[in-house]
């Protein structure tokens, strides 16, 4: 219990999305299992007093602020909850939307909606002073649209409002309702100041698989320059909806990295072989990614591509660690051969080169995981191959090398039947400096 209890924390604006602020222990040294908020404004929390030990012990705590605890506003939401608000008029409804209690809202929300009161919700929409109230008409607007898209006609305008929370929620639900009429206005607010306007924009374009759209999110990306990973996301999601390939593909020569760099996970999420074309790119991360797609996914068509990545002295391990899982699923002796030089090569780290003395002794009989994702992908219809006269040149490399690739070296070098090994190993033997 000493190291257990409940934090909390507070959050705010930064970019399209959020930052963590303010986070501390607010009730701590308790095993609490759960919490809720009652309608009284009092916090009830569950504890399990002595944890994993079964005695057969719980607690409720309510917790309580002493300043507001005979407040008469959570006495009033206290008694709103025990009445409901199916029988309440759309005229008490609309002014709950603006209450200080989120469940509150929330419930005056959902029963105009029950109670179709479109016109009503507009009303609060456009012309209500409070933020609050707005976003709820907005979202209660949005559920009558995922009926009927025209629902969202009459707050279309809401697009250019001077709030730009207003401005973001109302694209999501003209996004969510398919309500297409409002592309041109949403391709606008890719330009917005407001990356949270920009975001949401973005997303409902590719709900709503907007073609036009697709010029304005290039330059999003190309905008953005990776600086906001929310706004990367949402535009490379909507390129992927959209599913324009061919402006996709031709991305490979855009002059941004960042759109590369997008149009790479759009394609991987279309499952699209074309983006082995990005092997060859100048930037690393691009490169990396698209190695990713294709191994990952995987993209079984573009995997040759994966496996013929020359190796360089700078790559990355989890780039090297996909080119030789490409060449291992492949199976043929060239790819054997790729596997075997980088297993004998010293300036590759030495994990590496034992994940690559590995493949090899599993190349004729693979096991069924993944090796780099560990996730169950057998390789199927696996024809032996004959690796002596591959793994044999290598053996003196392995043997010049550290313990441990001495060691898988040994290993290796056995399981082949290297004849060329034997003096090596004789030498091993004798060496009274090395471990028993």
């Amino acid at each position: 219990p000493s190291q257990s209890g409940i934090r909390s924390f507070a959050v705010k604006p930064k970019g399209a999305s959020f930052e963590l602020t303010d986070s501390h222990e607010f009730i701590w040294q308790i095993l609490a299992t759960d919490l809720d908020f009652g309608y009284d404004g009092s916090l009830y929390v569950s504890d399990w007093v002595n944890g994993w030990n079964g005695l057969g012990k719980g607690r409720i705590y309510e917790f309580t602020d002493t300043k507001h605890a005979q407040a008469a506003l959570a006495a009033h939401s206290a008694e709103l909850m025990k009445q409901g608000f199916s029988e309440r008029s759309p005229a008490e409804l609309t002014k709950l939307l603006a209450h200080v209690d989120q469940r509150i809202r929330m419930e005056a929300q959902f029963a105009l909606v029950d109670q179709n009161q479109l016109a009503a919700l507009q009303q609060v929409a456009l012309a209500s002073h409070d933020q609050f109230a707005r976003l709820h008409a907005i979202w209660g607007i949005g559920q009558l649209g995922r009926k009927t898209s025209s629902a969202v006609t009459g707050i279309q305008s809401l697009l250019q409002d001077s709030d730009s929370e207003v401005q973001s929620q109302t694209a999501k639900v003209i996004g969510e309702a398919g309500f297409k009429p409002a592309i041109p206005a949403l391709i606008d607010l890719l330009k917005n100041p407001n990356a949270r306007v920009q975001y949401f924009a973005a997303v409902a374009l590719g709900k709503l698989q907007a073609p036009t759209a697709v010029a304005g999110l290039l330059e999003l990306l190309k905008q953005n320059n990776n600086a906001d990973p929310m706004l990367r996301h949402a535009a490379s999601l909507a390129l992927a909806r959209i599913g324009n390939t061919d402006a996709l593909i031709a991305a490979a020569n855009h002059e941004s990295a960042a759109v590369r760099l997008a149009a790479v996970v759009a394609l991987r999420r279309l499952q699209r072989k074309e983006v082995s074309l990005f092997l060859q790119d100048s930037d690393p991360l691009v490169v990396l990614e698209a190695a990713r797609a294709i191994n990952d996914e995987p993209i079984t068509d573009a995997v040759a591509d994966l496996a013929a990545v020359s190796i360089t002295a700078d790559m990355s391990d989890a780039l090297l660690r996909r080119v030789m899982n490409a060449n291992f699923r492949l199976g043929a002796a060239e790819n054997a051969a790729v596997v075997a030089k980088i297993a004998a090569d010293t300036k590759v780290p030495e994990a590496l080169r034992l994940e690559a003395i590995e493949e090899l002794n599993q190349w004729n009989e693979p096991a069924p995981l993944d090796r780099v994702l560990g996730r169950w992908q057998p390789i199927e219809n696996r024809s032996p191959i004959e690796l002596t006269g591959i793994v044999g040149p290598i053996v003196p490399d392995l043997f010049q090398s550290s313990e441990k690739i001495k060691e898988a070296g040994t290993g290796l070098a056995a399981k082949y039947g290297i004849k060329e090994a034997a003096p090596m190993l004789a030498e091993m033997v004798v060496d009274t400096k090395r471990p028993v």
